[in-house]
C-alpha cells in the first residue's frame, strides 16, 4: 500500500473569466440535453396528469411507475437479448473486416487496392430503401436449416447481422483507411525490416495504434445497430425474434394514448448504449470527438496533445529542491523578468518524492507547481525515473547494470539501472502513476517530460536479465525461427552456429572481432528496449491525462548514436532535443544547423522543442569553453530558425554542489550582475517578438539520407578503414549546402521522396533492398541522386552484396568497382578537375556512366573518381572519394544547380539564411557568424521582427555577430542578395 505525505494539493482561486466560461459551458450542456431532460420529466409523470393539465405544467407527483410498467409490458429483457445477439457480432465483424481491408489499402500499394476500397465504400452510395424488395425476396429464398431458428435467412438474427455488416463496413473502411494513412509509414517499414509478418504488423502494431478510432467506431456502430428499426421491420416478421426497438411497439398500442409510458420505455432502452459509450470513452475519444473524427477521417489525438503555451516557449530545467525555499520567490521574480514561460521540474527528484518504497511525499512539489501557476509559468512535469534512489538499489541490487567486460556498476550517479530490469520497470511505472494521478489536472502542467536523455549512460547492459530480454527480442524478430537467425548472422563463419536460443548471449567482450550482425541486432535491441520503457511510462500518463502531450529529450548531436530516433519519433506527441556545442569545433554553428534540420525531419517537418542547451560552458568536456559575445543569442535563434518552437536551457539556477556545479545556467553563480543574465533577459524579449513565428515550418527541396542502422554498421570493427566515420561524412556534404543557403531535410532510405528535387546519400554503407529501390526509383522518375563512397555495400544483416561495389546502387549509378583502396591518414591524391581527395578511393569501371573527375596521382591514376549517369528521366552521381572541402563544395553546387535547387537567399560569406513558412507570411532568419556587418536584400515591404522596423528600402543590415528576422509576404520569384 502506498502512503502519501504532505499537504493536499492547493488550487489557485478561480478567476472571473473562468467563472464566465464555466457558466457558458453549463448553459450549453443543459440546452444540448433539453430533449433528454424533457423525456425524463414526461416519463416520471402519469399520463392522466399530462392529459388533464397539459405537457407544460407543474407536476402533482413524480414516480417510477411508468418505468416499471414499460419494463413489464414490453418484455424488455427478452428483446434486449435479441438485440445483443444481433449487435455484438455485427459490430465485431464489421470492425474486423473493415480494419483488415483498410490496413491493406492504406499501408501497401498493389494494383487493385483502390478498386478494393471502392467496392467496400460503394454500398454507402445506394439509398437503402431502393433495395428493400430485392433483399427481402433474396432473404426469403435462402434456406439455412439448422443454422437459424427460422430455417431461412429471413426472420433470423443472422440476416440482420449480415445486412448491418454489409452497409456499415464501407463507412468504417473509409474512416479507418484515412486514419491508418496518417500513421507514419516508417512504422510499417521498420516492422517489416525487423522481420515482422504482415499479420503481426496488422494485429500487434497497426491495430493497437488505431485503438482510438476503433473505439469511436465501436461507439457509433453500437448505437446505430442497437437503435435500428428499419431493417428489423423489413427482414423480421416474428415478434419473438425482433430486437429491442420493437419493445416499444409492444406497449399495447400506447403510442397514441400514453406517450409518457413510451418515454419511460425509450429511456430504459437507452441504458445499454450509455454503458457502451462510457466503457469506450476511456479509449481516448468521447462521443462528439468520435463523430467529428469519423466524418473528417483524421485522428484528433494529435491535435489534442499540443503545447498550450502562446508564442515561442522559453525556460529551462528548474531544480528548486536544491535550494532553500526562501529562494523560490526570487526565482519567480527573476523568471518573470527574463520572460520565462515554461520550466521542466522534477527530473531528478525521485529520492525526495518517494523517500522509501511505497511512501510518497509530494508536499514540496505541490508548492512548487502552485507557485509556478500563480506566476503564470507553465510546468513541463517530469517523471523522475532517470535517477532511481539508493533505497531502490539496496532492495533490488540485480537492477544495476553490467558493462561489456562483465563488471557490475554501482549506483551513485544517474541512469545506473538495467533497462531490462523488471524491478526497475515496476518501480518506474509506480512513481509515474502516482505523479499522473496527482497532477493530471493541475493547471500548471502543460506537458509530461518522460525520463531524461534515454540511453545517455546506460544504453547497453550485458547482464543475464538483458540476455534473456535480448533472446525474447530475437525470437520476435526472427519469428521463433533459429535457422533464420543463423542465416541472418552468418553463423557458419568461425563455428558460431546456434542450436538453442539459450546459447545466444549479448556481444560481451571476447578474444577476437565479434560477429557484425550479432552486434548490429544488439544495437537495435538496446534502442527498442529503452523505447519500450518510454512507451510504458507514456501510457500511464495518457491514461490519467489523455490531452496532455508527452515528450522525452532526444540527443541529436555530434557523439550520441545509441538510439534509432526514426523509430522513437512517432511515439512522441512533441519531439524535443538536447544540443550542446563541442568546444573543439571552431564552426559549431554548422552542427547546430545540422542537428536542427535532423530534429525537424524527425518531427515530420513540424516544429519541435529545444529542451536543453547551455548559456555558456558545460562541465563534461576536456576543455569547457565559455560562449563569446552574442553567441548565446545566435545559438538560440539558430535553433528557432531550424524549426524550434521552444528554447530551454540546463538549467535555471547554476548549482553550487553536485556533478554539474560547473555547468552554466540562465542565472549564473555571479547572479544578475553578469553578461549571461543580461543576455538571458534580452533573449526573452527576442523570443516574445518572434511569437508569430510559432507553428511555421521549413521548406526544402534537398534531402540527405540519414539512417542509424547504417551508422551503427559502419562503426563496427574490421571495416576497410577505421578513418571513415558516418557523422563526419554527412557533415562534409551538409556543410557546402549550409554555406550556400540551401534548405535541407533528412530522410530515411525508404521515405517518400516525391517532394524533393535532389537526394544525397553521403554514407549509406548498409541499406536494405527496399531502401535501395526507393532511392533508385527517385532518380529513375526524374530526380537527382548523389551517392557517396562505400554505400550500398551490405544488406540489413551486414551481408556483403556480391558482384562488385557499390552493391545495391551499381545499376543505377552505372559503375562497378572490384577493389577498394582506402587512403592512409594524411595521404591525398590529385583530381583532374582540380583539387585533391583523401580518405578513400576505389578501382572504378564505367558501365553506363560518364567520368566527371579522375585521379591524377596515386595507385589509381586515370581511374574515375566522380561519375554521372542519366538514369531513366533523372540523374545519378557517384562520388567515390572525399574531395577537399572547396572541391566538394563546387561539385555539390554543380549537382544541385543541375537539379534546379536554389538557395533560400544568396548572402555574404558568413551569413546563414534560413526560411520558415507560415500560413500568411515567410520568416527569413539571417544570422551573421562573421566579424563584419552584412547587407542582405529582402522584400521591400518586409518587417524586421526583432526591432519591429519596416524595411522600406528592400534590404536589411545584419550586424557582425547579430541576427535579423524578416517577415516577408509570400513571393514566387527568388530574391537575390548583395554583399
Amino acid at each position: 500500500m502506498s502512503t502519501v505525505t504532505g499537504a493536499p494539493q492547493q488550487r489557485t482561486p478561480v478567476r472571473p473569466a473562468r467563472i464566465l466560461l464555466h457558466t457558458f459551458l453549463v448553459v450549453t450542456a443543459l440546452s444540448w440535453l433539453a430533449p433528454l431532460l424533457w423525456a425524463l420529466f414526461a416519463a416520471l409523470r402519469p399520463y392522466s396528469e399530462t392529459s388533464t393539465k397539459g405537457y407544460v405544467s407543474w407536476p402533482d407527483k413524480l414516480s417510477l411507475a411508468n418505468f416499471t410498467n414499460a419494463f413489464e409490458q414490453s418484455d424488455m429483457l427478452h428483446y434486449l437479448g435479441n438485440t445483443l445477439i444481433i449487435a455484438v457480432p455485427a459490430v465485431l465483424v464489421t470492425l474486423l473486416l473493415s480494419s483488415m481491408v483498410a490496413f491493406y489499402v492504406s499501408r501497401f500499394d498493389f494494383r487493385v487496392n483502390l478498386f478494393l476500397l471502392l467496392v467496400f465504400t460503394a454500398g454507402n452510395l445506394l439509398p437503402q430503401q431502393v433495395i428493400i424488395t430485392p433483399l427481402y425476396r433474396m432473404y426469403l429464398l435462402i434456406d439455412l436449416p439448422g443454422i437459424t431458428m427460422s430455417g431461412k435467412l429471413y426472420d433470423s438474427a443472422l440476416g440482420l447481422v449480415l445486412i448491418h455488416v454489409a452497409f456499415q463496413s464501407g463507412f468504417c473502411t473509409f474512416v479507418l483507411s484515412n486514419y491508418m494513412r496518417s500513421l507514419p509509414h516508417e512504422l510499417t517499414e521498420a516492422a517489416l525490416v525487423d522481420g515482422a509478418s504482415v499479420w503481426r504488423l496488422y494485429w500487434q502494431i497497426v491495430l493497437p495504434l488505431c485503438k482510438p478510432a476503433m473505439a469511436a467506431l465501436a461507439t457509433l456502430l453500437s448505437i446505430w445497430i442497437y437503435n435500428d428499426f428499419f431493417w428489423a421491420l423489413v427482414l423480421i416478421s416474428t415478434g419473438e425474434n425482433m430486437p429491442i426497438t420493437s419493445a416499444l411497439n409492444n406497449l399495447s398500442g400506447q403510442y397514441f394514448t400514453d406517450p409518457n409510458l413510451v418515454a419511460a420505455g425509450a429511456l430504459l432502452t437507452a441504458i445499454p448504449t450509455l454503458i457502451v459509450y462510457f466503457a469506450l470513452q476511456r479509449q481516448g475519444l468521447t462521443l462528439p470527438q468520435a463523430t467529428c473524427f469519423c466524418y473528417l477521417g483524421a485522428p484528433p489525438v494529435s491535435t489534442q496533445r499540443r503545447l498550450r503555451i502562446p508564442g515561442i516557449a522559453y525556460g529551462g530545467d528548474y531544480n528548486p529542491e536544491q535550494w532553500p525555499e526562501e529562494v523560490w520567490a526570487e526565482d519567480m521574480r527573476l523568471m518573470r523578468e527574463a520572460g520565462v514561460t515554461m520550466v521542466s521540474v522534477g527530473i531528478f527528484s525521485w529520492a525526495l518524492l518517494e523517500p522509501s518504497e511505497g511512501v510518497y511525499d509530494f508536499s514540496r512539489l505541490d508548492r512548487i507547481l502552485d507557485l509556478l501557476h500563480e506566476n503564470g509559468i507553465a510546468a513541463d512535469l517530469a517523471t523522475p525515473t532517470a535517477a532511481p534512489p539508493a533505497w531502490f538499489f539496496r532492495a533490488h541490487p540485480q537492477a544495476l547494470p553490467v558493462d561489456r567486460d562483465g563488471r557490475g556498476l554501482s549506483y551513485g550517479s544517474r541512469q545506473t539501472f538495467c533497462p531490462s530490469s523488471p524491478a526497475y520497470r515496476e518501480a518506474a511505472l509506480r512513481i509515474t502513476g502516482e505523479l499522473a494521478a496527482r497532477y493530471a489536472d493541475h493547471p500548471a502542467v502543460v506537458m509530461w517530460h518522460v525520463h531524461n536523455e534515454y540511453g545517455c549512460h546506460n544504453a547497453e547492459c550485458y547482464c543475464e536479465v538483458s540476455a534473456q530480454a535480448f533472446r525474447r527480442w530475437l525470437r520476435a524478430r526472427y519469428e521463433n525461427d533459429l535457422a533464420a537467425l543463423n542465416d541472418a548472422w552468418g553463423t557458419t563463419f568461425w563455428s558460431q552456429w546456434y542450436y538453442d536460443w539459450d546459447e545466444i548471449i549479448p556481444p560481451r567482450a571476447t578474444g577476437a572481432v565479434p560477429n557484425p550482425a550479432h552486434r548490429l541486432d544488439w544495437r537495435r535491441f538496446c534502442s527498442d528496449e529503452l523505447l519500450s520503457l518510454y512507451k510504458a511510462e507514456r501510457e500511464v500518463l495518457r491514461e490519467a491525462a489523455p490531452e496532455v502531450p508527452a515528450t522525452t529529450n532526444f540527443m541529436v548531436m555530434f557523439a550520441f548514436d545509441a538510439l534509432d530516433y526514426w523509430r522513437w519519433a512517432p511515439e512522441l506527441d512533441i519531439v524535443s532535443n538536447d544540443h550542446y556545442l563541442q568546444s573543439m569545433d571552431p564552426e559549431s554553428e554548422i552542427d547546430i544547423a545540422l542537428s536542427g534540420d535532423l530534429v525537424r525531419s524527425l518531427a515530420g517537418g513540424r516544429p519541435w522543442l529545444l529542451m536543453e542547451h547551455s548559456t555558456g560552458a558545460v562541465n563534461w568536456q576536456p576543455v569547457n569553453r565559455a560562449k563569446t559575445a552574442g553567441e548565446l543569442r545566435r545559438n538560440a535563434l539558430a535553433h528557432v530558425a531550424h524549426g524550434a518552437d521552444g528554447i530551454a536551457y540546463f538549467q535555471w539556477r547554476a548549482a553550487k554542489a553536485g556533478a554539474e556545479q560547473w555547468h552554466s545556467a540562465m542565472l549564473p553563480h555571479a547572479g544578475t550582475d553578469s553578461r549571461i543574465w543580461r543576455d538571458v533577459v534580452a533573449l526573452g524579449a527576442d523570443l516574445k517578438a518572434l511569437a508569430e513565428v510559432r507553428g511555421s515550418t521549413g521548406t526544402a527541396s534537398v534531402a540527405i539520407v540519414w539512417d542509424w542502422n547504417a551508422r551503427w554498421a559502419l562503426g563496427l570493427p574490421s571495416q576497410p578503414s577505421e578513418e571513415v566515420r558516418y557523422p563526419d561524412l554527412v557533415r562534409s556534404w551538409y556543410e557546402p549546402l549550409w554555406r550556400s543557403g540551401v534548405a535541407v531535410d533528412f530522410v530515411r532510405p525508404d521515405a517518400d521522396l516525391s517532394a524533393y528535387r535532389l537526394v544525397l546519400a553521403p554514407s549509406l554503407y548498409l541499406v536494405d533492398d527496399e531502401g535501395a529501390a526507393n532511392l533508385t526509383r527517385f532518380a529513375e522518375a526524374g530526380g537527382t541522386l548523389a551517392v557517396g563512397f562505400h554505400s550500398g555495400a551490405v544488406d540489413e544483416n551486414c551481408h556483403v552484396r556480391l558482384g562488385g561495389y557499390p552493391g545495391a546502387f551499381r545499376e543505377a549509378l552505372g559503375v562497378r568497382s572490384d577493389e577498394l583502396f582506402p587512403l592512409l591518414p594524411g595521404e591525398s591524391v590529385g583530381l583532374s578537375e582540380g583539387g585533391t581527395a583523401s580518405l578513400w578511393s576505389e578501382r572504378l569501371r564505367l558501365e553506363g556512366a560518364e567520368a566527371v573527375t579522375s585521379y591524377t596521382s596515386g595507385p589509381l591514376t586515370g581511374v574515375p573518381a566522380v561519375t554521372r549517369r542519366t538514369y531513366g528521366t533523372g540523374t545519378a552521381w557517384y562520388v567515390a572519394t572525399l574531395p577537399d572541402p572547396s572541391t566538394l563544395a563546387a561539385l555539390l553546387d554543380r549537382v544541385r544547380t543541375e537539379a534546379g535547387v536554389e538557395p533560400v537567399r544568396v548572402t555574404p560569406e558568413g551569413v546563414e539564411a534560413v526560411l520558415r513558412r507560415g500560413e500568411n507570411a515567410d520568416y527569413l532568419f539571417l544570422i551573421n557568424h562573421g566579424e563584419r556587418d552584412a547587407e542582405v536584400e529582402v522584400a521591400p515591404d518586409g518587417t524586421e521582427l526583432l526591432t519591429a522596423k519596416r524595411l522600406e528600402g528592400g534590404s536589411v543590415t545584419v550586424p557582425a555577430g547579430g541576427v535579423a528576422v524578416v517577415r516577408e509576404p509570400r513571393r514566387r520569384s527568388a530574391i537575390r542578395a548583395r554583399s
